[in-house]
């Protein structure tokens, strides 16, 4: 599907925050939805009361979201909740397009709940799944929600060495998916990368 067909619902209770997201994706080629027509993709802001009830609305019809919070807490209870994906608001404008393009391939997660970097999967639980160095490195990336081919280029892999060491990582953690990955990671933390 073409980004100008992308159809995107916003869900915000406060209208100024509504207005301004319309704003962003408008500007960028998508075409805003009222609630009763059939999204693409829907923008959530996930700390509004009623945002994770509407989540599961959304999943239950099968639309993917991008969840938008500013708390560590609500996006993993937004993750529980199976939204696609979950962003801090202070989002610029071309990072939401393009989570935005994202959520509607279902091809990423990208979980970024605040400032602070995630804290560190340790040794013991690295050593409970068996995690090689190579593949810490790549389930960093995969939580921090980038695509298959921005690991690659990230980590000076091949795309199909990406592609098996994801695979690999979701079998050593006995998950199913990149969603089920990330909660696991954020529920366990995460190692930070070498700096050095």
């Amino acid at each position: 599907m073409e980004e100008s067909g992308l159809r995107v619902l916003v869900a915000a209770r406060s209208w100024w925050t509504r207005e301004a997201l319309l704003r962003v994706l408008e500007r960028r080629g998508f075409t805003a939805v009222e609630e009763a027509e059939r999204p693409d993709v829907a923008v959530v802001d996930i700390d509004d009361a009623g945002g994770p009830a509407r989540l599961a609305e959304l999943r239950s019809r099968d639309v993917p979201a991008v969840a938008l919070s500013d708390g560590r807490g609500q996006v993993a209870g937004a993750l529980a909740q199976s939204a696609s994906y979950a962003v801090k608001s202070e989002l610029e404008p071309e990072r939401l397009a393009h989570l935005v393009r994202l959520a509607a391939s279902r091809e990423a997660l990208f979980v970024q709940a605040g400032p602070e970097p995630l804290e560190g999967l340790g040794e013991s639980a690295a050593e409970r799944y068996a995690l090689t160095p190579r593949e810490l490195d790549v389930l960093r990336c995969l939580a921090a929600g980038r695509t298959n081919a921005e690991i690659a280029a990230e980590l000076h892999l091949a795309p199909s060495s990406v592609k098996k060491l994801v695979s690999r990582c979701l079998a050593r953690l006995g998950v199913r998916n990149r969603v089920e990955a990330a909660l696991l990671v954020h529920r366990e933390g995460l190692p930070r990368a070498d700096t050095s």
